[in-house]
């Protein structure tokens, strides 16, 4: 008879402040290891959690059900602009954001000879950014949405060498924006307007991995995630005035809308090389941000299709980033890592708004692993995600951006 164990990894994740999400709003680290390494963990996902990061890895964990959960809390730091908005002169701070987000994972046992399954639980996306000033509240008083996925996955082993995955992206998102303009706040800004909008959207996708291993310590692995189209559909409300034509008077509006935003395609390219309790992994990763073209709210009801209904451009560009993780065991028991990593920012000065003013990142991690018995293991990571100061000279801001 086949005995059947069942693995436990509770780890608990504590995160530094962040100015924003890594890559724009992607949120790549899910799970201690990820978090540990800066999302240097493709090559070398080796637990529950490579249901996420790498399915075809699921072939070299022990042939048993494999568990994890992780809660990650997420502090965004509060950021700074001092310039001028529509020739305006505007200096203030956004808000502070605070974050609990849960994630869990799963891999079965084989089902079949060499094929094995895996579910995860995450949320591969978010952005939270509310300003207080009167020139960035008419962009963004609130600008955020969150997302959940659920990825089942299959893992099939060629051979000892090559083995591959993949599976099927379900995600949630829901968002809110709202934003304010006081009529006759300034001369040079005539129109006054107020809105709520609330959007939620279901979506689907898919990603696959391979790995090849050419020796014993050594996996090189290929992953993609296919892009999520974010169509949040919903419903605004508020009013808009515009004194030329209304002579002040208040139009309210409400009525369905909807606005777009991807969670774009992301390929990743990783090895992993193992030197007796050491491991180092390198990842490329390419980021297809260029599906971002433009954010362009559309209404139903026609007063606020005709004032707010602007396609507002973004023409952002694919990014890279390039990760470098490394997990030393200790021990039998106790294993630590460390990594570091540069990210792009997608977004070009031309086109940056309140909603997210975006820039390049150094990323640093640490986090450790004990096995406190052989079904389970605890862990804590930490990350601390440092954005450059960023410049903005465009047809609406010219300023700059930097952590408050």
């Amino acid at each position: 008879m086949k005995k059947r164990m069942f693995t436990v990894c509770i780890y608990i994740l504590l995160t530094a402040p962040l100015q924003t999400q890594a890559a724009a709003y992607k949120i790549p680290e899910q799970s201690v290891n990820s978090t540990a390494l800066s999302g240097a963990y493709i090559a070398n996902a080796n637990a529950a959690d490579a249901s996420y990061f790498n399915p075809a890895n699921i072939s070299w964990l022990a042939n048993t059900h494999l568990f994890e959960g992780s809660l990650t809390y997420i502090n965004l730091s509060s950021i700074h602009f001092a310039g001028t908005v529509s020739g305006v002169p505007v200096t203030g701070d956004s808000k502070t954001e605070n974050f609990l987000m849960p994630s869990l994972f799963y891999v079965s046992p084989e089902i079949l000879p060499n094929l094995r399954y895996g579910v995860s639980l995450t949320a591969p996306a978010g952005l939270s950014k509310r300003w207080d000033q009167p020139l960035q509240k008419a962009t963004a008083e609130e600008f955020s949405f969150k997302t959940f996925e659920l990825n089942p996955v299959l893992s099939y082993k060629v051979n000892s060498q090559f083995s591959l995955g993949g599976g099927l992206r379900v995600a949630y998102a829901k968002g809110q924006v709202k934003n304010q303009l006081p009529a006759g706040y300034h001369p040079l800004l005539t129109q006054g307007y107020q809105q709520s909008l609330e959007g939620d959207v279901f979506m689907w996708g898919y990603n696959f991995a391979l790995s090849y291993k050419p020796a014993q310590n050594t996996n090189l692995s290929v992953t993609y995630r296919s892009k999520l189209s974010m169509d949040l559909e919903g419903d605004a409300e508020g009013f808009t005035t515009l004194p030329s034509a209304t002579g002040g008077v208040a139009m309210p509006f409400s009525g369905d809308s909807d606005v777009s935003a991807p969670i774009p395609a992301t390929w990743a390219f990783a090895i992993a090389q193992t030197f007796d309790k050491t491991t180092l992994e390198l990842v490329y990763e390419r980021n297809l941000w260029s599906a971002y073209d433009k954010l362009d709210f559309n209404y139903a009801n026609p007063v606020a299709e005709a004032t707010l209904g602007v396609s507002r451009v973004r023409n952002w560009s694919d990014s890279n980033t390039y990760r470098l993780g490394i997990t030393q065991q200790i021990n039998p028991s106790l294993t630590l890592m460390g990594a570091i990593a540069y990210d792009e920012s997608p977004a070009p000065e031309a086109y940056l708004g309140f909603e997210l003013p975006d820039s390049d990142a150094w990323i640093f991690s640490l986090g450790l692993r004990y096995q406190m018995t052989p079904a389970l293991n605890l862990g804590a990571s930490y990350l601390y995600d440092k954005k450059d100061d960023r410049d903005a000279s465009n047809s609406t801001l010219n300023g700059s951006f930097s952590d408050s």
